[in-house]
């Protein structure tokens, strides 16, 4: 009887340990992935802001996401 207890135990610790394991283990490929989606910010924050000429300028200002036509990027020059 008091092998089982402490078999039982036993058990629980290592079935405890499991679902630990398990939740270090996700949080750690959350922080992964957190990381990947931060590097790619950075570059695109680098690409932005990394502007040294006219020609730059009109290249980031050209993209879709800020809405510009061709009429209104000859404006800027």
């Amino acid at each position: 009887m008091g092998f089982c207890l402490l078999t039982m135990a036993y058990v629980n610790e290592i079935n405890t340990y499991n679902s630990n394991k398990d939740q270090i283990s996700s949080a750690v490929d959350q922080i992964k992935t957190q990381g990947i989606t931060l590097k790619s910010l950075y570059s695109q924050l680098h690409e932005l802001t990394d502007v040294d000429d006219t020609n730059q300028l009109l290249n980031v200002l050209g993209k879709p996401e800020f809405g510009l036509n061709a009429q209104d990027l000859a404006r800027v020059v």
